[in-house]
């Protein structure tokens, strides 16, 4: 992506996946209201993600990460 401004990143990501199928939630946090788009564009392998996360989470919760 070269020299883009961050703006620009984001603007070029959102075209790229704009045919991913979608999920908008809006969150209220502390009176701020923040809404999330998530893009599902099916790059990831699911138990990889999920190996990980475990992993970390354990890792953490032992006190070795």
């Amino acid at each position: 992506m070269g020299g883009l401004n961050k703006t620009q990143k984001i603007e070029e990501l959102i075209e790229q996946y704009s045919s991913c199928p979608k999920d908008k939630a809006t969150y209220d946090i502390d009176g701020n209201k923040y809404t999330v788009t998530r893009h599902f564009t099916g790059d990831k392998d699911i138990n990889q993600v999920i190996s990980e996360l475990a992993e970390s989470r354990a890792g953490r919760e032992t006190g070795l990460s």
